[in-house]
């Protein structure tokens, strides 16, 4: 049970980072964009199952060496993911209050530094592009 519970929380955050990489790559072509998507569910698909197959067979009686190596992949790609989530929590909790902001004191539109209007994500990609 708590192999499941890893797991759906696992998936909960590959979804959340996810958003952030359709987002950023929404510009690139098509081709690109499916191989994004294609090679970042396949190594999320690879995490999962790993520690699906971890709980359901002895993790111990792998090899030694392909042990090390999955689960400094897994260790790899889900801590590589939480900086992303510390940013996009970040944006989410700021638009949050310029929501709840707007909506008490009425439609205020935000800008940047330059004067111009910050849509949503805007200031996110501004900050690695």
């Amino acid at each position: 049970m708590r192999t499941v519970f890893l797991c759906l929380i696992l998936l909960v955050i590959d979804w959340y980072v996810f958003q952030a990489v359709k987002i950023v790559s929404r510009d690139l072509s098509v081709s690109t964009n499916r191989f994004l998507s294609i090679a970042f569910w396949t190594a999320s698909a690879v995490c999962i199952g790993a520690l699906a197959a971890g709980s359901i067979f002895d993790w111990h009686a792998w090899p030694k060496s392909f042990r090390t190596y999955l689960f400094a992949f897994i260790f790899i790609n889900y801590f590589s993911k939480i900086f992303v989530i510390i940013f996009l929590m970040v944006d989410d909790i700021s638009r949050f209050f310029q929501w709840v902001y707007s909506k008490i004191f009425g439609k205020q539109n935000v800008t940047d530094i330059s004067g111009e209007p910050l849509k949503k994500w805007n200031h996110t990609v501004r900050l690695f592009g």
